[in-house]
């Protein structure tokens, strides 16, 4: 510490002999921690200047209180205001941390401003300034001002000036003509892209638009009780002709690229979701070579524009641009269009897109008709047995068991029986939302490539999939994360749900190959598991049950084993 020169060397009302006199000038690095010694300044703090800075917006709170409380009228003593202050400092004394120092010295002179500058209440300083130990008379302190400055407040906003006068419930003539002017004003709002022509102005051959020529700009920039109205109005036109139609205005809807990017909102509005992604595609493939791949993997890049152009070119658009637009036009800011409100909006729309699922039993109602199932021995003979194993195992006997890329790789166009997926429906239309055979011929060519699961089943390979999205960190922020994120762990389950119900399925069917008379006669589950494994299976083949249908198709609801309910619980 250093040693304090003799007091008579210094004047007593000197300023920094004031300072000198309060401080102790110990250093401190910025963790609060103290140092040994105060060679290695990189990364120390002279404490001292921050209570210079704190004694100095002490001083002047002080030195202003006299002002304070004549300029708010406030009836505290001056020696219980000064009190107060000091206990507020003295509530913070054993605060270490530099930065929060800052912070609280910053926030003090933020309160001081604003008081001296009268841009805080009466009541906000009374409150301050006043000791309430009773709670209920500090809860009525509150109501009484906080009652007072709403009523303030309600007459400034025009609630207490009624519509109580002669004039159709105005106090003046000139009132009531002004409402019949707003009246006129707002049938003449031009129509957005919500309804018609466009979200910007539609520029007209003589640098004007639409709103220059039929809007009245008295009634938008202004009040209608302007008594310079008519000057103002010429002021005013004066600025819309010199300033905001010059192309190179940076106020102005004229200017180059403005007109541009009004330009290329129209031609999104007026094309096709084929011809703005064909447009767009090199764009699409040099974000992916500097965003997604920034190691310069071109081959990436290009594998991930190929699958991007597989789902474009595979899929369906026009039902699905009708949502999409008139989403466009419910959102008119293109900053819109990349978020999450975008998207969940669009599949509201979209909802009757949606396939036509089964009714089947999900979570615990399944959980519940499984255990009432699996309680009959029959059942969990065949369920628990090595047979079962094998056909459930077996691509030739249950198609289920077959993967997307068996599928990919057998389908053919010209043989109808390949192009159904087993439990679709037999009439469903699989061209209604897809182009089925471009769709499927362009997946064939990624099964060498290992891109198209060949191991997991077809619902095993949804599982996987969307397990993926359960608690996994995203990069990219992609339209469809929100989506992703909320709906993942439902799929999980409906999937789960659905390899379970076709378990049963499989297992009632085998069932029904199995020799009742000699399963009834077993005593054990040995037994019956030595029947079931004895029966021959090898021409067996299961009828997977129908879980999509076919849109508006009537449908009752299903049992465990995908029949209907009655046939399931008789």
């Amino acid at each position: 510490m250093i040693r304090r020169p003799p007091r008579s060397t210094l004047s007593s009302s000197s300023a920094a002999s004031d300072v000198y006199k309060r401080q102790d000038f110990d250093y401190m690095n910025r963790t609060g921690k103290r140092e040994g010694n105060v060679s290695n300044m990189a990364n120390t703090m002279a404490n001292w200047e921050t209570k210079l800075a704190i004694f100095s917006l002490y001083r002047c709170i002080l030195r202003s209180l006299p002002l304070i409380k004549h300029a708010f009228w406030l009836l505290k003593p001056l020696d219980k205001m000064k009190d107060k202050v000091r206990k507020r400092f003295e509530s913070n004394r054993y605060v270490r941390d530099p930065d929060a120092v800052l912070h609280l010295i910053h926030n003090g002179w933020v309160e001081y401003n604003d008081t001296i500058m009268f841009r805080r209440h009466r009541a906000s300083l009374s409150k301050f300034f006043d000791d309430y130990d009773d709670r209920d008379v500090l809860r009525e302190v509150y109501a009484e001002d906080e009652g007072k400055m709403l009523e303030e407040r309600r007459f400034w906003n025009g609630e207490e000036q009624r519509r109580e006068g002669p004039y159709d419930g105005h106090w003046s003539q000139v009132a009531k003509a002004h409402e019949e002017e707003f009246i006129k004003l707002a049938g003449r709002v031009p129509k957005g892209w919500t309804t018609s022509k466009g979200y910007h102005d539609e520029m007209r051959p003589d640098g004007t638009n639409y709103w220059e020529k039929n809007l009245d700009y008295q009634g938008w920039y202004m009040k209608n009780v302007d008594p310079d109205s008519a000057n103002t109005r010429k002021e005013m036109q004066g600025w819309i002709e010199a300033g905001y139609n010059h192309p190179k205005h940076y106020g102005s809807k004229n200017r180059r690229a403005h007109r541009r990017y009004v330009k290329d909102i129209e031609s999104v509005m007026e094309s096709t979701v084929e011809e703005s992604y064909a447009r767009n595609r090199e764009i699409f493939f040099q974000l992916a070579l500097r965003d997604d791949f920034p190691e310069s993997n071109r081959i990436a890049a290009e594998k991930l524009l190929a699958k991007r152009d597989d789902e474009i070119f595979g899929t369906k658009w026009g039902e699905i641009e009708k949502y999409i637009k008139q989403t466009m036009r419910e959102l008119p800011n293109p900053r819109m269009w990349r978020t999450d409100a975008f998207y969940c909006r669009y599949r509201h729309l979209a909802t009757d897109l949606e396939y036509n699922w089964a009714k089947v039993p999900i979570g615990a109602k399944q959980e519940k008709l499984f255990n009432n199932w699996v309680s009959d021995s029959a059942n969990y003979a065949v369920y628990s047995s090595s047979a079962f194993e094998a056909v459930k195992a077996c691509k030739t006997r249950n198609p289920m068991a077959r993967s997307w890329a068996d599928f990919y790789r057998d389908f053919d166009p010209d043989v109808a029986e390949t192009r159904m997926l087993p439990w679709y429906h037999a009439d469903f239309d699989y061209d209604r939302r897809h182009n089925w055979d471009i769709k499927c011929m362009r997946e064939k060519k990624w099964i060498n490539n290992g891109d198209v699961d060949a191991v997991n089943s077809f619902f095993d390979s949804h599982i996987h999939k969307w397990e993926q999205e359960i608690n996994r960190g995203t990069k990219v922020r992609d339209a469809k994360f929100l989506e992703n994120k909320l709906l993942a762990p439902r799929m999980v389950q409906l999937y789960r749900s659905l390899n379970r119900l076709m378990d049963v399925a499989l297992a009632n069917q085998m069932l029904a190959k199995v020799d009742a008379g000699a399963l009834s006669k077993c005593k054990t589950d040995d037994e019956r598991q030595a029947v079931v494994n004895a029966t021959d299976f090898s021409k067996f083949t299961f009828n997977v049950p129908t879980v999509i249908y076919p849109d508006n198709f009537p449908q009752a609801p299903l049992g465990i084993d995908g029949t209907e309910q009655k046939q399931a619980t008789a």
